[in-house]
């Protein structure tokens, strides 16, 4: 489910990192297995590759100059599930259950039953904050 259109990262061009702001990511063979957003991407990178944790191979990334790193960020990790993220941006679209008792500012179940009534879906766990636009103090009785 995606909401903007996605370029595929493996078709972008590889680069030695410059300083640029936009989105890279992190390959194992042709495996995306990281999404990252930086204003400074060559900085970012060096931080990574100290990384003992984050085994990669190559990278690839694209200039997003201006806009919602987050969004983009977001819409990325849920396209192509990088197991080395394991949360979404802070202002991305996607939220987790927990996220969205916090946002709504309510209990798990009358989220439950909203996901029930309009037939929501969670994709790998978290959802689309615009699926709940109409939920309010009368939909959680």
């Amino acid at each position: 489910m995606t909401y903007c259109k996605l370029v595929d990262p493996r078709t972008l061009p590889r680069h030695n990192a410059l300083r640029i702001r936009g989105i890279y990511f992190l390959f194992q063979g042709d495996t995306v297995v990281y999404v990252g957003q930086s204003a400074d991407i060559q900085s970012r990178l060096s931080v990574h590759m100290s990384d003992e944790n984050k085994e990669f191979d190559s990278y690839a990334y694209f200039e997003f100059p201006y806009g919602d790193l987050d969004m983009q960020e977001g819409d990325y990790i849920m396209e192509y599930q990088p197991f080395l993220n394991s949360t979404m941006p802070k202002g991305s679209r996607w939220k987790s259950q927990a996220q969205l008792k916090t946002i709504l500012n309510t209990k798990a179940l009358p989220i439950k039953r909203w996901v029930k009534k309009n037939l929501i879906r969670p994709v790998n766990g978290f959802y689309n904050v615009a699926d709940f636009g109409g939920f309010d103090e009368k939909a959680k009785s």
